[in-house]
């Protein structure tokens, strides 16, 4: 992991979300957690806003597989479109939301 990471659940509670901020040290995830390292085109609270939303929720509901704890697999995220506005827009969507 790396800071700034955004790290999404994807088995059982799929779509809960942390951004990765003073890593002490080195760190490894454990498998059920997918990492997003936004880029420069990105403002980090916004695509972590953006997986705790009801667009990300659809796809999810829609994607989800398993019978007694529901997985997102990685063949499925790759196919979640995030929108991207200007970073203006970013920048104002997650200082609405904190």
């Amino acid at each position: 992991m790396k800071n700034d990471d955004v790290l999404i659940t994807k088995d059982g509670s799929i779509g809960k979300g942390a951004i990765v901020e003073k890593l002490p040290k080195p760190a490894t995830l454990i498998g059920g957690i997918f990492v997003v390292r936004p880029d420069k085109r990105f403002n980090k609270e916004y695509i972590s806003n953006v997986f705790k939303g009801s667009i990300f929720a659809d796809f999810v509901n829609s994607s989800k597989t398993g019978t007694t704890i529901k997985h997102l697999n990685q063949k499925h995220l790759v196919e979640f479109t995030i929108p991207v506005p200007e970073m203006k827009l970013q920048n104002e969507f997650a200082e609405f939301v904190k």
